[in-house]
């Protein structure tokens, strides 16, 4: 039919309508009219956008639009929802739509029970295998109906779509024939994902990258567009592993989210800052490939380690983690003197006591004297303040420094997660972290803030 006809047909049509001969008018729109919007319809469609497997429909008092949704889309399953109401129109949607027994399945529901609607939904998806290429077309139906199934809908991450129209005629109660569409509309979650982001984003800057990798999980599961919650997820799964100390691992998710965010353009972070990160794991993931003893020798690698749980003690006090944050911060020191003490060759697990000069063993007995009230020998397995005593005795720090060390480091000792019943606070770790930070300062040099800003997470 040529579009001169078909308008002449609507015009037709119309006069009958208005003339009060309402069968002759519905005659011709069934016969006539109908078939050619089915195909301007499908027509409009671009079947890379709304190509699905299985079709979902709501049958409500106006079988058009479900027939133009099934007859445009061409889905291979369809499953068809009706309530008591409107049982009486399946015959003439099947038959409308050519419909064979193997393509589709109907289920009666409750339409005033939004949940059953959400049930059958989500019972239908399990049967079809967990699709995603699935739509739910929400036009028909009563209101209740409406709201279980686009809840299924959007918590499946199914499309939603809805018949509309350019112009409705009123006297009619029909569209303008040739001016209906089918919308693709905003997976609710588009909308008040928003929220849902805005609290990852809380958690992530907060530095809970467990919860905030979760609900960022959710949203990509849920979106239209799941690019950007995939890049988020990707970033927060890597500091989260970078946090445990799993570098490896770490690496790999930061470079899979660099690559991803330029890959698809989307820049919600800082990429130069991301790329300082990457730098500074790929040292750090060398961490299982020698013994620490070994590693320390390596003045790159010992510095960014020593930077990195400093770094990683900062992030857990901003979390309230304050013991955690204090025995953190008390590796930093124990690191530190490790990596002077393996400059002369001596490692802290199992000293070699005939590397050390008896000069340097007599100065041990005599400090250890006067900072424990009695002498000591060096042991094999140097803890954090005879490591500090015996760089003492080997000249590398002031021996005047040994006994306020001393007295700053009781606290995490007395910590319930040591040795004591004490727990951590602001003020604690704040006076323990001045001590750390001059230590810190004195080995690190001037590249200090250059290092901290390598180690530094992203915030969104």
């Amino acid at each position: 039919m040529t579009l001169e006809d078909f308008n002449r047909i609507v015009k037709e049509w119309k006069k009958l309508a208005e003339n009060g001969k309402k069968e002759e008018a519905d005659k011709i729109y069934q016969e006539q009219i109908f078939p050619e919007v089915k195909k301007i319809v499908k027509a409009k469609i671009q079947k890379e956008e709304m190509d699905y497997y299985g079709l979902i429909l709501l049958v409500g008092f106006s079988p058009e639009p479900l027939i133009l949704s099934k007859s445009a889309l061409e889905p291979e399953c369809v499953y068809l929802l009706y309530s008591r109401e409107t049982r009486s129109l399946l015959d003439n949607i099947v038959s409308e739509t050519s419909l064979k027994p193997s393509e589709y399945s109907a289920d009666l529901v409750e339409s005033s029970d939004a949940s059953d609607i959400y049930e059958r939904i989500k019972n239908k998806w399990i049967e079809w295998g967990r699709r995603t290429d699935i739509a739910v077309d929400i036009t028909g139906g009563k209101k209740s109906m409406v709201g279980g199934a686009s809840m299924a809908g959007a918590l499946l991450g199914f499309d939603l779509l809805y018949v509309d129209y350019d112009k409705y005629i009123p006297s009619l109660r029909k569209p303008e024939p040739g001016s209906e569409k089918i919308l693709k509309l905003r997976n609710p979650y588009d909308v008040f994902g928003d929220l849902q982001k805005e609290k990852a984003i809380e958690l992530f800057n907060k530095h809970n990258y467990q919860r905030s990798k979760e609900l960022f999980e959710e949203l990509k599961k849920k979106v239209n567009d799941p690019r950007p919650y995939e890049i988020l997820f990707k970033l927060a799964l890597g500091y989260e592993q970078w946090n445990r100390f799993e570098y490896a691992g770490a690496r790999s998710n930061l470079e899979s989210t660099l690559i991803k965010a330029e890959q698809y353009g989307v820049y919600e972070f800082d990429i130069a800052n991301l790329k300082k990160n990457l730098k500074v794991v790929d040292i750090l993931k060398e961490n299982r490939k020698k013994s620490l003893f070994e590693l320390l020798k390596d003045e790159e690698f010992a510095l960014h380690i020593i930077v990195d749980i400093y770094c990683s003690a900062e992030r857990e006090a901003k979390q309230g983690h304050y013991d955690d944050g204090i025995i953190r911060l008390y590796r930093v020191l124990e690191l530190i003197s490790q990596y002077y003490l393996a400059k002369h060759n001596l490692d802290t697990g199992n000293v070699d006591k005939q590397l050390i000069p008896i000069n340097v063993q007599n100065e041990f007995k005599e400090l250890t004297e006067q900072i424990y009230s009695g002498a000591r020998e060096i042991p094999t397995k140097v803890a954090l303040m005879d490591g500090y005593i015996l760089l003492a005795a080997l000249g590398e720090i002031e021996k005047s420094e040994l006994k306020n060390l001393y007295n700053a480091i009781q606290p995490r000792n007395l910590l319930m997660i040591e040795h004591g019943n004490n727990l951590g606070n602001s003020r604690i770790y704040n006076m323990f972290k001045r001590t750390v930070w001059n230590y810190l300062e004195k080995t690190v040099g001037e590249q200090l803030n250059t290092y901290i800003n390598e180690h530094a997470h992203i915030t969104l």
